[in-house]
């Protein structure tokens, strides 16, 4: 099972550069409409989807 723990943003659709550290726990995101968080939860699938 891969565990994701952290990741850094660079250079992604609109968002701008961060780094969300994800807890054991439970992750909540939050923000106004158009602010991204779709656009993060895609970023997220596509990343554990993907064989690194």
């Amino acid at each position: 099972m891969v565990k994701l723990k952290r990741l850094t943003i660079h250079r992604y659709r609109n968002v701008e550069p961060c780094e969300l550290i994800v807890s054991d726990r439970r992750n909540i995101l939050l923000g106004p409409n158009g602010a991204g968080k779709t656009t993060l939860l895609s970023l997220i699938s596509k990343v554990l989807r993907t064989s690194l």
